[in-house]
């Protein structure tokens, strides 16, 4: 990493002997300062890689079922992308100049983590950019225990682009996709109506081709943003090779960073991104300041779910040097969306949703352990 270099500061030599606030203060410090990947951590980390998972789809389930209850869901996610934006701002200048009292903080978040693999950023922001727009259709149209569950295709396939960047390859990732796709197929019958004898093929040709399209949309620019973040977030030979290549053809400063201080220059050019495409649109400009002025209770609970989720996600990812774990653990997100869709949202629970959800729960978990 251009700017300050620094290592890790031996988690497994001092976790064991640590209570669990001191090691999750320790891992809190360490995971946000990082740029690299730790050593496999003891059995004590990895407990905590799991609670730190937990905790973050609880709060990022919470997240969506407001973001579900809101009729202009783009305004809203553009909110909370700004607002946490400046959260963790927040907490990087505690951090710096509390903690560590470091005098080129300043410069560092210009230069260092914002003005650094700006083309990475942008390829982010854009990305970020298509997901919200195909999100916020899906969720106008469709129940939310039926798009998050058939969303999950894209975290699949981004654990395989994470097997291209020099995550350990097994051929269980094959079976567990031929297993997750059957489970979303399955999921997505639940859109059509189900008249008695009717066969599987007759209520496939059924789904409305619109869910299907948007879905595999919202998959592939889930997969493309994933990437670009292990990109620029850990280190292995592929993306050594790659980053190379790029300062090679002068694409500007390309650095490795850590998940925390790679987020703070993601979102800065994920904020004027939306942004623009915000004022150039007169239904979405006019509508700008609505949830500020009516919907204040909404933004407010997106904005500390959302930042309490990617918090938790960042910590864990830097924690643990198995990323697919992370989306072996990320599964459990279905059954909690399910559980959070009928007790909140009072959406119906019917066979195909409880079927399919256990399959793709069950294919992710094969796909990556």
């Amino acid at each position: 990493m251009h700017g300050r270099t620094l290592s890790p500061r031996g988690i497994a030599d001092t976790a064991p002997r640590a209570g669990a606030r001191g090691l999750f203060a320790k891992l809190w410090r360490d995971s946000c300062l990082c740029p690299r990947s730790t050593p496999s951590a003891p059995v004590e980390v990895r407990k905590v890689d799991a609670s730190l998972i937990f905790s973050s789809i609880l709060s990022l389930c919470l997240y969506n079922v407001v973001i579900k209850n809101f009729p202009d869901k783009l305004i809203l996610i553009f909110w909370v992308n700004l607002f946490s934006y400046l959260c963790f701002l927040g907490i990087y200048f505690v951090k710096v100049f509390i903690l560590d009292h470091d005098a080129r903080a300043i410069h560092e978040l210009i230069f260092d983590y914002t003005f650094q693999d700006i083309p990475l950023y942008l390829l982010i922001a854009f990305s970020f950019l298509g997901y919200m727009i195909i999100s916020e259709k899906l969720l106008n149209d469709y129940d939310l225990s039926l798009v998050i569950p058939i969303s999950q295709l894209g975290i699949l396939l981004a654990s395989a682009g994470y097997i291209l960047l020099g995550d350990p390859f097994e051929w269980s990732l094959i079976f567990g996709l031929v297993v997750l796709c059957t489970g979303t197929f399955i999921v997505s019958l639940s859109s059509t109506s189900q008249t008695p004898n009717e066969s599987f093929f007759l209520r496939f040709m059924k789904i409305p081709r619109r869910l299907l399209v948007l879905a595999i949309i919202q998959a592939l620019l889930f997969v493309v943003s994933s990437m670009t973040n292990y990109l620029g977030t850990k280190e292995t030979p592929h993306t050594e090779a790659i980053m190379y290549s790029m300062r090679d053809l002068h694409m500007g400063p390309i650095s490795f960073h850590s998940a925390f201080y790679f987020n703070i220059g993601q979102q800065f050019f994920s904020v004027i991104v939306s942004t623009i495409y915000i004022l150039f649109r007169k239904n979405y400009r006019e509508a700008l300041f609505v949830p500020i002025q009516s919907g204040i209770k909404y933004l407010l609970m997106a904005v500390f779910a959302y930042v309490i989720g990617e918090l938790a996600y960042f910590i864990a990812f830097m924690i643990t040097k198995e990323t697919t774990l992370l989306l072996a653990l990320d599964n459990l997100s279905i059954p909690m969306t399910l559980i959070f869709s009928f007790f909140i949202l009072k959406e119906g629970l019917d066979r195909d949703k409880i079927t399919g959800s256990s399959l793709i729960v069950l294919g992710g978990t094969i796909a990556v352990l």
